[in-house]
């Protein structure tokens, strides 16, 4: 592997690209908290605004801020508990890959690791579940198809045909690689309009306290709150 030029490091370097990840922010584990009293009383499960909260600080670029709400889900919680909720959120960041793009997950998820306390960490699953072998194919492409079916049905087919217009690849890309999750508590509320609203209203509040005001972040220079 070659050495890079001192000329082209100073350029991945340089302050206005934003290389690095970003610091959690002093308030953010209340932020977390509110979320978590908030979606309480609205029969939310942890799963549910959990997996939100940990979308959008993994799109954020901050694995302090997951090491915070690991910390703050994990209260009270035998070490099993922990270890398991830890894995999620590798999990729910591994998922998000389409999104926030292969090296930001790798460097997000390998510094959530180093925070996280040793015996936690050394804990964590360390065999991949994700080995492709002749026999698990079929499944895999059934639950793939049994989602997108799911989510998108009566025009599952005509929303295929659409996406093979742009590249002929892209309706496997996108159906062949989901998988499917049990009901979450409070998934059908959060899939009304009502909810909707709340849920916008969690990613905006994570995303304006670890980028601040103006929501700045390394993914998306700018990006603001959408309520």
């Amino acid at each position: 592997m070659s050495k890079l030029s001192p000329a082209l490091k100073a350029l991945i370097n340089a302050p206005n690209a934003q290389p690095g990840t970003i610091p959690a922010p002093a308030q953010i584990a209340s932020v977390y908290a509110n979320i978590a009293k908030e979606a309480e009383p609205r029969n939310v499960g942890l799963k549910a605004w959990f997996s939100a909260a940990t979308a959008a600080t993994m799109t954020m670029n901050s694995p302090e801020s997951l090491v915070q709400l690991h910390k703050l889900v994990s209260e009270s919680k035998s070490k099993e508990e922990s270890v398991y909720l830890a894995e999620l959120i590798r999990e729910i960041g591994l998922k998000c890959i389409g999104f926030d793009g292969i090296p930001r997950t790798i460097n997000c998820l390998g510094e959530f690791r180093a925070g996280l306390p040793t015996d936690i960490a050394d804990a964590l699953a360390t065999q991949p579940r994700r080995n492709l072998t002749p026999e698990v194919i079929p499944d895999i492409l059934n639950r793939g198809n049994s989602l997108w079916k799911s989510i998108y049905y009566p025009f599952e087919s005509k929303l295929q045909q659409k996406l093979a217009l742009s590249h002929p690849d892209l309706p496997a890309f996108e159906d062949k690689t989901a998988e499917s999750e049990t009901e979450i508590q409070g998934g059908e509320w959060l899939a009304s309009d009502e909810g909707s609203v709340w849920l916008i209203g969690v990613v905006d509040r994570i995303v304006e306290s670890i980028g601040g005001v103006q929501g700045g972040t390394s993914f998306a220079p700018g990006l603001r709150g959408k309520l």
